[in-house]
């Protein structure tokens, strides 16, 4: 049995999916969004803005943390996740 982690989605995201905040059971990232996509696919490939259409992944702009660590400094996709784990995924941010 995959741990359950607690996944907070971010501004614009948590809008397309109609969720702030979901419970998922998940080994990795990379089966994280996997699962993720797969539940809410039509509303997050709309218009290609958060997953990339070829992967099935969110595109690499997207920022996610494990427990408050960016992905890019633990194992990226293949970071394994624990029982209890705190994943936050956000898009971009720009502004002036």
């Amino acid at each position: 049995m995959s741990p359950l982690v607690h996944v907070k989605l971010l501004l614009i995201l948590s809008d397309r999916v109609g969720r702030e905040e979901l419970e998922i059971e998940s080994n990795t990232i990379e089966d994280l969004e996997r699962k993720i996509v797969q539940k809410f696919g039509d509303a997050l490939l709309e218009d290609n803005l958060f997953v990339n259409a070829e992967t099935g992944l969110f595109h690499d702009h997207m920022l996610v943390l494990v427990n408050g660590k960016n992905i890019r400094f633990l194992n990226g996709l293949n970071t394994e996740l624990k029982e209890g784990d705190t994943i936050v995924i956000c898009p971009p941010v720009a502004g002036g």
